[in-house]
């Protein structure tokens, strides 16, 4: 548990690359409960920037404003995975649950994404480009047996433009108590 206002709980990669990127690939992260009782909107559950194939699974997410972000991106490209996932966690209150950028063949699979305290500007997974170093987009992200629940019409998931290549979405449960479950693609709001 946490009340820091910034930064993150727990650090197994980079922000930016570097001589250290790619020491942690194909870790494995699982049974952790993140609990986040800060303010502010720079906290980070997990940053795994920079290493691919990573497992990150049965870990519990609360009120983390980043649950976990996967990102890679320089000017020579971005990293790509062939094998880990996000899979079998719970995600509860986020901002943002799950943020992909500037990474290739993220998967995320049989989790839980449950959230009544945001009315706006969330979503459950955010996948994009990473503007930070290079552009470069997020391709091949697959999305596959997940349970999203909302109280309001936030974005389930987003993605934005140059993301979209590759993206696999298909066998997930979405339910809004507030009405139509809501996507983003390309900025604009999609039911």
């Amino acid at each position: 548990t946490s009340v820091n206002s910034g930064n993150y709980m727990l650090l197994a990669g980079d922000e930016a690359p570097g001589v250290t990127n790619r020491n942690l690939d194909g870790a494995v992260i699982w049974g952790n409960m993140l609990n986040w009782n800060g303010t502010g909107t720079a906290l980070e559950g997990m940053q795994l920037g920079y290493n691919i194939n990573q497992i990150v699974r049965y870990n519990y997410f609360n009120k983390t404003y980043y649950g976990v972000v996967f990102k890679s991106g320089d000017i020579g490209g971005n990293l790509i995975n062939i094998s880990g996932a996000f899979a079998y966690n719970i995600v509860k209150n986020a901002y943002i649950g799950v943020r992909i950028k500037g990474i290739n063949g993220i998967c995320v699979y049989n989790n839980t994404f449950f959230d009544d305290l945001h009315s706006s500007g969330a979503s459950f997974i955010y996948i994009s480009n990473n503007p930070d170093n290079g552009a470069a987009s997020s391709t091949g992200t697959k999305i596959f047996n997940n349970i999203f629940y909302t109280a309001s019409q936030i974005a389930n998931i987003s993605v934005e433009t140059g993301s979209e290549s590759g993206l696999q979405c298909d066998f997930n449960i979405y339910y809004c108590v507030a009405g139509t479950p809501m996507f983003s693609y390309q900025g604009a709001s999609k039911t």
